[in-house]
């Protein structure tokens, strides 16, 4: 019985090899013998039968046969190339193949699927047989499809049109379960869900057996939407069963497969139907969260799954989109359904869960080697997030700040653990960067609006500046925990540190005492530069003194007042002095305070910040603050009387200035201080030639020109008279 069965089979692969052999003969042309070449053997039984004889041989003469073809003269063949072949040999199937075959195939399990869904729905509106009769029905066919389809896969030949049949008896028997135990009762829920549990592991088992992406599609796919195409209730539970039966199904698939489509399919129909049963009637707080953890691990699984299971090369984009909109659905849906349910704080607790889930996954992420570094960053940033929006709802004032400058803080820390990697730096950059700017924001939007700077005060004076306090730590903290590594870091967070410390002065302060605030500060940041080598501080240090000359000059001794004099001359006094005496002071220091190194090659006329030039620039903004000062104050004091004879007396005050400044110069030989005296000059005439001239009555007029021209006269005779000649070379040419 064995040799005869063992004979059967060999004619039938002698039958197949011979029909293969003649389509390869017909389409392939006869080569063409040489006259020292033997006529090729002939194709068909004889040579069939050969290899009849070999397997029906005993085991000794089997061997021999094989040793006996070895030495035969090998016979000449054409060569054989793709474009010689058919178009089904070359491995690209005809059209009339893939239409026959593929496409039909697919279109009729899809119309069988609709088939059984619309006989259902058509029976059920117009009454033609009974629930229990028509559900039997279609779960016959349904069952016969499944079975028919997966026995001719399994022990025929595997075709599309097997596939699609098993597919659409899957779908079918999903339809049939959610028909007869949600819509007509005719079974218990449990019953069908037990049932539904069934189809679904059989359809994942076929599904990965058969590596079939169309019988997951039409299979898994038609599970997932039953439900809803049947018209079962979806605030019943039992219904949100089946749901999630199916896509557990199919993220059973999804990490064995690894479908890519099958996770954007699973997700798009599965969150509409789960999002619909939160929405329908008030649920119970723990039924809400059982729902949302369910759904999102599975989400989560089908996302991140199949790195856990084989690891991937790297970040995958479905994997990105499947975590965050999952992340985003969950947040949303359960902190609106528990704040409904139970109360608002139950809804910002949820969102907390969430991100300390997603907080863990990350990091647990980042520890394996399964699952690619930068996902575990991805998942840990989704955590933040959530963090962050959870935070913000539960804290409130300066508590939030503090909180949030920590944070970056944190996210500086990560950068400069061991064995960083390169994702690290822009993860790090963005936490710490994202941070601040939640905590400045919050500041200027709550706490010391900029509204604050123009007089109208704020709710709060001491959350203002805690909250302004704790932002400013936290840029000065970022940075000494970034500086070790990351020194351009560094320069940006004190760059940002310094200016939420000037906005924090201005808060509180106004007039001569904001001006004060920012001289001493400018002071304070001159010694560190010196003490620490930082050319940071030292970049400060000149802000902050341009901020207080600024303000002096643009509230407390405006360029008007050099008309119409000062309103509050004390204050102005004050201000201006002390910007004259803060910049005098770095001035005499000026040579520790370190400056940015210059570049290699220079450009030819490039500016180049030199101690000396820096000294000259303090020295002369200490000198126009006092002249401003002392004009201001002239102004004013002669103002009262007449303002045409102020106007007289301040271009003489000025021109009185400029020469003995000029005369000093000349004395001391110091260059830098006879071009200020000739500049200021050149002012006083300018103002002498335009303005007076204009504006001042005749006798006020000559006495400007007079007072500016004997001035003038007498600075030139000094020049002559002081300014040393140039002596003629003993070589030059007569």
């Amino acid at each position: 019985m064995t040799v005869a069965t063992l004979e059967m089979r060999v004619q039938a692969l002698e039958e197949r090899a011979e029909v293969l052999e003649a389509r390869l003969a017909a389409s392939v042309a006869p080569p063409a013998r040489s006259a020292g070449t033997a006529p090729a053997a002939r194709e068909g039984a004889p040579h069939s039968r050969r290899g009849r004889e070999d397997v029906l041989a005993g085991p000794e003469e089997a061997p021999a046969a094989a040793t006996a073809r070895t030495h035969e003269a090998p016979r000449a063949a054409a060569p054989v190339t793709p474009e010689a072949l058919p178009v089904e040999a070359a491995g690209r199937p005809a059209l009339e193949d893939l239409l026959g075959g593929r496409v039909l195939a697919w279109v009729g399990g899809v119309a069988v699927a609709i088939g059984v869904v619309l006989l259902l729905a058509i029976a059920a509106r117009n009454g033609w047989i009974g629930e229990a009769a028509r559900t039997v029905m279609a779960a016959v066919a349904s069952t016969a499809l499944l079975a028919i389809g997966a026995w001719l896969h399994e022990r025929r030949v595997k075709t599309d049109a097997a596939l699609a049949a098993a597919a659409a008896g899957t779908a079918g028997l999903f339809a049939t379960l959610a028909v007869a135990g949600e819509v007509y009762a005719l079974i218990p829920s449990l019953l069908a869900l037990v049932l539904a549990l069934g189809v679904g592991a059989v359809a994942t088992v076929l599904a990965v057996r058969w590596d079939a992406p169309g019988f997951g599609a039409l299979g898994i796919g038609g599970a997932l939407v039953a439900p809803a195409l049947v018209g079962a209730d979806p605030a019943d539970p039992r219904t949100l069963a089946l749901v999630a039966v199916a896509t557990a199904s199919a993220t059973g698939v999804l990490l064995r497969e690894r479908w890519t489509w099958l996770a954007y399919a699973t997700f798009a129909c599965a969150t509409p139907q789960w999002l619909v049963w939160l929405t329908t009637e008030e649920r119970s707080a723990a039924a809400i969260v059982l729902v949302l953890t369910g759904f999102g691990a599975l989400n989560l699984a089908a996302a991140a799954g199949f790195e856990v299971r084989s690891r991937a090369p790297g970040l995958r984009a479905s994997a990105v989109f499947l975590l965050a909109f999952n992340a985003l659905v969950l947040a949303v849906a359960g902190r609106f359904a528990l704040a409904d349910a139970v109360s608002p704080t139950a809804g910002h607790l949820w969102l907390a869960g969430l991100a300390a889930a997603h907080l863990g996954a990350g990091v647990a992420a980042g520890r394996t080697r399964r699952v690619s570094y930068e996902l575990a960053l991805v998942c840990t940033g989704l955590g933040v997030i959530l963090a962050d929006v959870a935070f913000g709802l539960l804290a409130s004032g300066p508590v939030l700040v503090v909180g949030w400058a920590a944070a970056g803080a944190a996210f500086c820390a990560w950068v400069r653990r061991g064995g960083a990697r390169a994702a690290d730096a822009p993860f790090s950059a963005a936490g710490t960067g994202t941070h601040l700017a939640l905590a400045l924001g919050h500041v200027l939007i709550t706490d010391a609006p900029p509204s604050a700077l123009l007089g109208a005060g704020t709710d709060s004076a001491p959350a203002a500046a805690l909250g302004l306090a704790a932002l400013a730590a936290g840029c000065f903290a970022s940075g000494r925990i970034a500086g070790g590594g990351r020194p351009d870091w560094r320069v940006a967070l004190d760059a940002a540190g310094l200016a939420v410390l000037a906005y924090a002065t201005a808060i509180p302060l106004h007039g001569a005492g904001l001006v004060l605030a920012w001289t001493l500060e400018a002071v304070a940041l001159g010694g560190v530069a010196r003490r620490e080598r930082d050319t940071v501080a030292t970049a400060g240090a000149l802000a902050f003194l341009g901020l207080a000359a600024a303000y002096a000059v643009a509230a407390l001794a405006p360029a008007a007042a050099l008309l119409h004099g000062l309103e509050a001359p004390l204050a102005a006094a004050g201000g201006l002095l002390a910007v004259a005496a803060a910049a005098a002071l770095l001035a005499v220091r000026s040579l520790p305070l370190p400056l940015p190194a210059p570049p290699p090659d220079p450009a030819p006329g490039a500016f180049v910040l030199t101690p000396a030039l820096l000294r000259a620039g303090l020295v002369t903004a200490a000198a126009l603050a006092l002249l401003h000062l002392a004009s201001t104050e002239l102004v004013s004091l002669v103002e009262l009387g007449s303002p045409q004879r102020a106007q007289t007396v301040l271009s003489g005050f000025w021109a009185l200035c400029g020469v003995a400044a000029l005369i000093a110069g000349l004395v001391r030989d110091v260059r830098g201080l006879r071009l200020g005296a000739l500049a200021l000059l050149g002012v006083t005439a300018g103002k002498v030639f335009l303005y007076d001239l204009a504006s001042l009555t005749s006798l006020y007029r000559v006495a400007s020109f007079i007072a500016l021209g004997l001035l003038m006269l007498g600075g030139a005779f000094a020049w002559q008279r002081l300014r040393p000649r140039l002596q003629p070379s003993a070589a030059a040419p007569r």
